[in-house]
């Protein structure tokens, strides 16, 4: 990047940024937005707040049309449209996409959505964990989900994402399923549960330092994961509730097709990384590590750890308050939290959830009083 320069002596940095935006958001069916947003190269937030990333500059096209009044089958019908192209401060493209999405609710108040989203190939300047971007291929998304009616006792939703970029280079397939009891007003039960899979061709795993150029050490992941959002809220009087919140949850991912970056930026994509062949990797099963022989007229040696892995965690909240008076409340709170990890990538739901409720809990208990002065 010519237009940025590397100071190693500076202790501080500097830059500038901001957001120019225009919209229409009532006044009639359609809204419509446009916005661009730019971060300079030195802006430096996170003492303060929180920036994503710096040296961008975005652009966003948004615009919808809705109908509330009812017609036909519909209570109600909104559909939206955007699109959007990011550079850095060079004049780089970075990436440029597209989605559009239907939200409707029926007559009988079940409500159903669907939508996708376009991105071209993209600059990924992140991947690489400060190596060099990496360009990635043409991706699209779609999804779809179905709810019924909120009002009544029993709510369900189910949502469904699909997710998929050229040359097999990644996919996700998402399953979410919303439940929601309220058998009598003062009670309402819940849970929520979602179950992921899907693979990466380029998952960072290391980066090799002690090599003349570095390497930067990639592997297509395969993974799987599972949770579940477990709610219950209970009203004993307007002045005494309990809540209680439960989340378990199993990621597991599993390493293959070991590969180094090479040219990556190329234009094709088995350019941009080369796959090590069996004669240039060998795993050593009894200590978890690959070694790794680049062949030439000086050989080059390197080693990186079996990165396989798989957590599993489980954290809950409970709490009980009391307002004993008006604006003044007591709480009474358990937290608990659970965490484990095995180095496999073999995801057993089962086995999982046993191991993780063989670990030692971390437990802790607050009370926290508020009084309101009256003045």
């Amino acid at each position: 990047m010519e237009y940025v320069k590397f100071d190693s002596t500076r202790t501080s940095l500097s830059g500038y940024g901001g957001t120019a935006e225009f919209g229409k958001q009532g006044g009639g069916h359609w809204r419509y937005m446009g916005r661009v947003t730019w971060r300079s190269p030195g802006l430096e937030l996170n003492d303060m707040g929180y920036i994503r990333q710096a040296d961008i500059i975005q652009q966003v096209l948004w615009a919808g049309y809705e109908i509330w009044e009812p017609f036909g089958i519909f209570r109600s019908f909104n559909v939206n449209a955007d699109q959007y192209t990011g550079w850095d401060f060079g004049g780089n493209f970075i990436y440029q996409g597209g989605e559009l999405s239907l939200n409707m609710q029926f007559k009988n108040f079940w409500n159903l959505g669907l939508g996708g989203e376009c991105q071209g190939q993209a600059v990924d300047r992140f991947n690489l964990r400060g190596g060099p971007a990496i360009n990635v291929p043409f991706s699209a998304t779609g999804w779809s989900y179905i709810g019924s009616d909120s009002r009544k006792k029993f709510y369900s939703e189910l949502l469904a994402v699909y997710y998929k970029s050229d040359y097999n280079n990644s996919e996700i397939t998402r399953f979410e399923l919303d439940l929601t009891y309220r058998p009598f007003k003062a009670l309402q039960l819940g849970i929520e549960t979602a179950y992921e899979f899907g693979h990466d061709r380029l998952q960072y795993i290391e980066t090799v330092d002690d090599v003349p150029g570095n390497r930067y050490i990639m592997a297509r992941i395969d993974n799987q994961s599972i949770m579940a959002d477990i709610r219950i809220n209970y009203s004993i009087t307007p002045d005494l509730t309990i809540q209680y919140w439960g989340q378990p949850f199993v990621f597991a991912g599993k390493y293959g097709e070991y590969k180094k970056a090479s040219e990556t930026t190329a234009s094709y994509y088995y350019d941009r990384f080369h796959i090590f062949s069996p004669d240039e990797i060998a795993y050593d099963a009894e200590n978890e590590v690959y070694y790794v022989t680049e062949p030439g007229e000086e050989a080059i040696e390197y080693s990186f750890d079996q990165p396989d892995f798989k957590v599993f965690e489980f954290r809950s909240n409970l709490v009980v308050r009391w307002e004993y008076i008006p604006g003044s409340a007591v709480y009474l709170v358990w937290s608990q939290g659970r965490m484990g990890d095995e180095s496999t990538g073999e995801p057993d739901f089962g086995h999982d959830m046993d191991a993780l409720f063989d670990i030692e809990p971390h437990n802790i208990f607050l009370v926290k009083f508020t009084y309101r002065l009256s003045l």
